[in-house]
């Protein structure tokens, strides 16, 4: 299950998406939008992805002028954001 919300502020949009999982360790929230970063490393791949998704997300992102960050706490799940200009 997972939550999505969008505020409106001064000059940008900021996203959410909250899940309710596992959480991630504090050793790799700065390391989650990498290029082939996975957290869990007993996931194969096909049980799981190629860490490739959050890396996506992050350049798309930041080619629109946007951030991203996630803020986590194992066993409370994580929470994903991003901001885009309003312009």
């Amino acid at each position: 299950m997972y939550r999505t919300c969008c505020i409106f502020a001064e000059n940008h949009l900021q996203f959410s998406v909250k899940d309710y999982g596992v959480g991630i360790p504090p050793d790799d929230l700065g390391r989650v939008f990498e290029r082939f970063y996975r957290v869990h490393k007993d996931r194969s791949r096909q049980t799981g992805g190629t860490g490739i998704g959050l890396a996506l997300v992050k350049h798309i992102v930041q080619l629109h002028g946007g951030r991203t960050w996630v803020e986590s706490e194992p066993g409370q799940g994580a929470t994903f954001y991003f901001t885009l200009p309003q312009d």
